[in-house]
């Protein structure tokens, strides 16, 4: 499964973290790949680093969207990455232990969209997924999905990773929740003018605790015990 959102992450943060890179602060991503499927460069953990980090992890740890909808319960540090004309990224999972952590969900950020090819691709079963760029999105994706960069063929494209651990470990079950939950949000948003947009109306309260009591039995059931 892969969903879209945006809004996590300020307009200004992302214009602040994707301006001005300098080739100096990165190193070769081939590095991090012994497979050579990858051409890119990702950024030394320097100074810009930590404070490109201090910037957004506010927040990334304090956002509903992340933590409630997609339950998030642990976040890694960010990655940023920097793809240049033919540079792109093979095949490849992160259903492994990366940044000090067991990642259930991935992110990537779009810090522009000022570049063509560079498409995130994801393999959902036998369908490739193209996803569209576009600035300060999240695409958000499980972790054991087989991914991909098309080559980019004209700009450069600047993008943060992140990874995160969750409430629930069981991929179905947890989509199942994720979905739930969006829903829930969907429905609720959608009900509040017919309660005049009163979200102290009694009635309105009963819905909402009745779609939370449903979600918190799926935590219940299928939540981490490790």
């Amino acid at each position: 499964m892969l969903w879209e959102k945006s809004d996590i992450i300020p307009n200004e943060i992302i214009d602040y973290i994707g301006k001005d890179w300098s080739e100096e602060w990165f190193h070769s991503g081939n590095l991090s790949n012994p497979e050579k499927i990858k051409k890119n460069m990702q950024m030394d953990e320097n100074n810009i680093w930590s404070n490109y980090c201090s910037a957004v992890q506010p927040y990334i740890k304090g956002s509903k969207v992340l933590n409630n909808m997609f339950l998030g319960t642990k976040h890694s540090v960010p990655m940023f990455s920097w793809y240049k004309e033919g540079d792109q990224y093979g095949y490849h999972n992160d259903n492994y232990p990366i940044r000090n952590l067991f990642p259930n969900l991935n992110y990537t950020v779009y810090l522009n969209d000022d570049f063509e090819g560079g498409e995130l691709i994801i393999k959902v079963g036998n369908v490739e997924v193209v996803t569209k760029p576009e600035k300060g999105k999240f695409i958000i994706y499980d972790s054991n999905l087989q991914h991909r960069v098309a080559p980019v063929t004209k700009g450069e494209r600047k993008v943060m990773l992140g990874w995160m651990e969750t409430e629930i470990k069981d991929s179905f079950h947890r989509n199942l929740c994720i979905e739930y939950s969006l829903s829930c949000n969907d429905i609720l948003r959608d009900l509040q003018p017919r309660y005049d947009n009163n979200e102290e109306d009694l009635e309105f309260i009963e819905i909402g605790k009745r779609l939370a009591n449903f979600r918190y039995q799926i935590l219940r059931e299928y939540g981490r015990s490790d």
